[in-house]
């Protein structure tokens, strides 16, 4: 198995997540990278993705740094196999962010300051699909109580991977709008 993932949960979860990346555009990075003062949410998002591909400076001012070279954060996006790089201490906060009541991951939410994170939205919720086949984890990240940390063990169930939910890319016109800063501008 590729990754540490088996199976055809795995090509499905391997398919959503190269689907997601395969959406980003350099513009929608630049139209994030605009922002001056992110909405939480917005920040929420980024510092996710960023923790995700292995930053370690998480900060808005250097997300808006490796937003300028967008195709060069693009194609660091592309060649991540997440199965094998992301680790469960990284997964967990993934699941966190996603099962929080106020989650910035909610459709709409971090979209509200700036159209053009939905992009990013729909890469998280794909790693998260593709990890949790990874780490045996199959309850949905939203479920009361679980935190999505229910394991195989504990459950007997079979990966759960949706798969009609990250394919093809989001709807024309869909990201549309400007960014709005933190205080609304």
């Amino acid at each position: 198995s590729v990754g540490g993932c088996g199976g055809s949960a795995a090509v499905v979860a391997r398919s959503a997540v190269a689907a997601a990346v395969e959406a980003i555009s350099p513009q929608d990075l630049h139209q994030i990278r605009s922002v001056v003062r992110p909405q939480p949410a917005l920040r929420e998002v980024v510092e996710t993705t960023l923790m995700l591909l292995g930053y370690r400076d998480t900060t808005w001012a250097a997300a808006q740094a490796y937003f300028d070279r967008a195709e060069a954060f693009i194609e660091k996006m592309r060649v991540l196999d997440a199965a094998k790089i992301v680790s469960r201490l990284q997964y967990q906060k993934l699941c966190r962010s996603l099962a929080s009541p106020q989650s910035s991951f909610e459709d709409g939410v971090a979209e509200a300051s700036c159209p053009a994170v939905a992009v990013l939205v729909r890469w998280c919720r794909a790693v998260r699909e593709l990890l949790a086949v990874r780490y045996g984890d199959f309850a949905d990240p939203r479920s009361n109580g679980s935190n999505g940390q229910a394991s195989r063990r504990s459950t007997g169930r079979s990966p759960r991977v949706a798969a009609g939910s990250f394919s093809g890319p989001p709807e024309e016109g869909s990201r549309g709008g400007p960014c709005v800063d933190h205080d609304g501008r």
